[in-house]
């Protein structure tokens, strides 16, 4: 992990994964001392006055938090490590969560997105993700996908059941 910051910090515009990802994202409401109860040390919720500066676009609720729900399918990904190309993965399914958080260090605070764990079908995807960049990622390889041409769908058995009906070029509504 340690290499992978400092090479991040000497090539800060370098790709370190290339391929084909696509997405269905969604935004999702959740209560504020739910989140709270579970976020680590040194994280906390944004005020609603910094949420509204740097989210003008994102509804307010009364006692919720917004966070944003993706699932995304990666084709031909290749990890690139000293301008060297990886063999590609196969394709998978991966399912993240994105929570606006502030994050403290020592005197510093910034306001950041905390992705608290990653759903993958794919072993390898999952082992590379922990140990190499540093993600919470569990390998669910009972995951169900169903996709057509107006929808995508997803399952983990006792974990989550999403729906997408409308891609992001069919949605007028703002956030």
């Amino acid at each position: 992990m340690k290499e992978l910051i400092s090479f991040i910090r000497q090539n800060p515009h370098n790709e370190i994964l290339i391929g084909d990802y696509s997405a269905y994202m969604a935004a999702g409401y959740y209560p504020r001392e739910k989140f709270e109860e579970y976020l680590p040390r040194g994280m906390s919720l944004p005020s609603d006055k910094l949420m509204d500066e740097k989210y003008p676009t994102v509804k307010k609720i009364e006692g919720m938090h917004p966070f944003m729900l993706q699932i995304a399918t990666g084709n031909n990904v290749r990890i690139m490590l000293n301008n060297q190309e990886t063999r590609p993965y196969p394709s998978y399914e991966e399912i993240m969560f994105y929570i606006p958080v502030i994050c403290r260090h020592k005197q510093e605070e910034q306001l950041c997105s905390h992705v608290p764990v990653l759903y993958l079908d794919y072993l390898f995807g999952v082992i590379v993700g922990n140990i190499y960049f540093g993600f919470r990622k569990e390998y669910h390889p009972e995951m169900k996908i169903k996709e057509t041409d107006t929808s995508k769908s997803c399952s983990i058995k006792d974990i989550i059941t999403m729906r997408f009906n409308q891609n992001s070029t069919d949605s007028s509504q703002e956030l």
